[in-house]
């Protein structure tokens, strides 16, 4: 799986912890720093990300992919819509969380969020016959 890293980089035993909850393995990070600035066309910066790293539209849909959301939450969710609507797809998150004794290599990997899971649950409850 591809991780497409909009946060803190990733050491080996976060993607142990990754694994571990998901039994899924990165096989890349891609490191995409982000500005928060609201003001830009989203579409038209990771377009121009996406370029940088020559990944494509075509290669985000072959495989789900995985995402370290940037830390301001309006630019989260403007990401990860912009992902949907190129891959029809909604990625993995993964949700970090500072070691608590602070004798960690980087952040620990709390939670991973099926998105894509999730949001078919939604779905599937407004198909139901009433």
């Amino acid at each position: 799986m591809i991780l497409l890293n909009f946060g803190q980089k990733l050491r080996d035993i976060q993607f142990e912890q990754f694994t571990s909850l998901t039994f899924l393995k990165i096989t890349e990070q891609i490191m995409l720093p982000i500005e928060t600035s609201t003001e830009e066309d989203f579409h038209k910066k990771l377009n121009s990300m996406f370029a940088k790293v020559k990944l494509s539209d075509e290669e985000l849909q072959r495989e789900r992919y995985v995402i370290v959301p940037p830390p301001h939450s309006v630019v989260a969710i403007k990401i990860i819509g912009d992902l949907y609507q190129r891959t029809k797809l909604f990625p993995y998150v993964i949700q970090t969380a500072s070691s608590v004794f602070g004798m960690s290599s980087g952040p620990m990997v709390v939670e991973v969020l099926d998105l894509e899971k999730m949001f078919s649950t939604i779905d599937d409850t407004k198909n139901r016959p009433v």
